[in-house]
């Protein structure tokens, strides 16, 4: 069952109901035992599945367990997705390594171009007929 993500008047979401959403989308589908054994293994301390279904339930005042920052690295690893570290970075970080992630997509689209450009130079397409001849 999904919970929802309470949103402000503005349309905007608290970066902890953000990082709630990441949490859960994140471990959909998967176990949540095997996850926690895994971030277990690289944080060196013992995490539940219990403890990772605390931090994707909308809390109450009283009670409101947070997502500790010291293991974004190992949750995002765990699961085999880095959004939560994208989201917890903010806005303007996010946005680097959005422009970093549109220019290595450029550059590899140029390189490509430009090999099969010089693969063509290199090995012009014969016309039919004239194959060359065997000795």
């Amino acid at each position: 069952m999904s919970v929802p993500i309470l949103q402000r008047k503005d349309g905007t979401v608290p970066a902890e109901d953000e990082v709630r959403k990441v949490l859960r989308n994140a471990m959909s589908g998967k176990d949540r035992d095997e996850i926690a054994a895994k971030m277990s293994d690289l944080l060196g301390r013992t995490i539940t599945a219990s403890m990772l279904a605390d931090f994707t339930r909308n809390g109450t005042r009283k009670r409101q367990v947070r997502f500790p920052a010291g293991w974004v690295s190992a949750f995002c690893e765990s699961v085999d997705s880095n959004e939560l570290a994208l989201v917890a970075m903010g806005a303007e970080l996010r946005g680097v390594v959005e422009l970093r992630d549109e220019q290595v997509a450029w550059l590899a689209k140029s390189l490509l171009a430009e090999i099969q450009r010089t693969n063509r130079q290199r090995h012009p397409k014969r016309a039919k007929g004239n194959r060359p001849r065997k000795v």
